[in-house]
């Protein structure tokens, strides 16, 4: 597993003189390299002259850019206690990819609430370690506060096993948000995972529709998150 060259790939805007305002920012700077051209690049960067000999989009990338500020948030809701260590195991790991103006640990126990509290501060990359499993509502309203500040989100969504194939048969449950128990079935794990599988392409299209990545994570190991880093373009080029 070949770790160097890469660096965490942010958009944020950030509004400091002197720090990032975008992944391409800088432009009146010493030229740096070449990346692929991806949804999201400033057009003006487009080097068409490569285009013009390879039919590909890259893009140009300048010295004068700067690393932005980066926010490892985790949420400590109920439901993520026996996730915390998966979590806090994945962000731990994605900190020597970060360029740093600034490395700040959040711990969040509501994600609407932690988020929109979040987006008061100087904007930066949001690294969140969440599994995800509140109302959609809340989750949207928490995203959007961000966005609309030019804050960018990596998303590491850690889930269980047991939250995606919870056993068979009939036992008790304990609710970890309300703290209440119930009786379940076979019957009643169909439902759940229906409703678990509208959350989550629920979810996965809120983040699409906000330009932001998404990645799933059920072990910390080395090889699997940076394996989730990279397919979710979460990691680029140029560390």
């Amino acid at each position: 597993m070949q770790l160097r060259g890469y660096r965490l790939a942010s958009k944020a805007l950030a509004t400091g003189a002197g720090e990032r305002r975008s992944s391409l920012a800088g432009s009146g700077g010493e030229f740096l390299e070449h990346r692929v051209y991806e949804p999201g690049d400033e057009p003006r960067f487009i080097d068409w002259n490569v285009y013009a000999r390879s039919g590909k989009l890259f893009v140009r990338r300048f010295a004068a850019e700067r690393a932005t500020r980066v926010y490892a948030v985790l949420d400590t809701s109920p439901s993520m206690q026996s996730k915390l260590e998966v979590a806090k195991n994945a962000l731990a790991f994605a900190k020597p990819f970060a360029r740093l103006d600034g490395w700040f640990e959040r711990s969040i126990p509501d994600l609407q609430t932690g988020l929109t509290r979040l987006s008061l501060e100087k904007p930066g990359l949001v690294l969140l370690a969440s599994d995800g499993l509140e109302p959609l509502s809340g989750i949207r309203a928490g995203l959007t506060a961000l966005t609309a500040r030019g804050f960018d989100v990596s998303w590491l969504q850690t889930l269980s096993p047991d939250d995606l194939e919870p056993p068979t048969g009939a036992w008790r449950i304990k609710d970890a948000e309300s703290k209440g128990s119930l009786e379940v079935d076979d019957s009643a794990r169909r439902r759940y995972l229906d409703r678990l599988g509208a959350h989550l392409e629920g979810l996965a299209g809120l983040t699409r529709a906000l330009g932001l990545r998404l990645t799933r994570l059920e072990s910390a190991s080395p090889t699997v998150v940076f394996t989730a880093l990279r397919r979710a373009r979460m990691l680029e080029r140029g560390g």
